[in-house]
This record gives structure tokens, sequence and C-alpha cells, in this order.
């Protein structure tokens, strides 16, 4: 292959990766921004002069319900006698939130999430 022609296969190429990664980043911009807004705001406004405290502690909370939401659909999915049978339920009669993400392997999932939480939280503070 010429070089030219090997030139040209990359930069045709690169914009189509181009126009790839824009799509991908306009889906997440719009996940992000319905599911976590003040997560959202933070990331889309790094340089502001100013950062006002309630959005960090909102999105100390959006990461906590996203943490355990997650979890508690992989607990669902893959260990569902775990949310029937388990200690807490017998000792207690019920569920706690914690059940959710109690055991692999959500657990691997939703403790990232939950440290971003507590990072936040200490931002925060």
């Amino acid at each position: 292959m010429a070089p030219s022609a090997l030139k040209q296969a990359q930069k045709e190429h690169d914009e189509k990766l181009t126009e790839d990664m824009w799509v991908v980043k306009r889906v997440a911009h719009k996940v992000c921004g319905i599911f976590a807004p003040a997560f959202h705001h933070l990331v889309m406004n790094p340089m502001e002069e100013c950062i006002e405290p309630n959005n960090v502690f909102s999105a100390s909370g959006e990461f906590f319900f996203i943490g355990v939401g997650f979890a508690w659909i992989i607990t669902l999915a893959a260990e569902p006698e775990v949310i029937a049978n388990n200690a807490l339920k017998e000792r207690i009669g019920y569920n706690n939130v914690c059940v959710g993400f109690d055991m692999p392997p959500a657990s691997y999932v939703a403790m990232p999430v939950l440290a971003l939480s507590v990072a936040m939280g200490c931002v925060y503070r």
C-alpha cells in the first residue's frame, strides 16, 4: 500500500472513530444528566471559581443510590435466593438495604461506587 493511501486510510479511520466517540459522549451525557444531575454538573463545569457544596453533597447521594440500585439488580439476577433467605431476614423479619450488596458479585460492583459516594461526602465536609 502506498504511503499516501495508508495516510488516507488512517485519516478515514480517525474520522469514523471521532464520529463514534461523539455518539458515545452524547449518550453518556444524556444518561448522566438524567440519573446523576449534580455529578453531571460537577463534571461539565470543572473550571468554576466556586463549587457549590450542595452539588458535591448531592453527588454523594447520587453515587450511593446508584451503587445500591446496581447492587440490588445484580443480586436479584445472580443470587435471588439471598434475598429470600438470609440471616438478617431471619433475625428481624425483613431485608435491610445492605442485603443487596452483601454478597458477590454485587459487592464487587457496588463497593467502588459506594467509595465514590464516601469520597464526595469527604469533599463536602
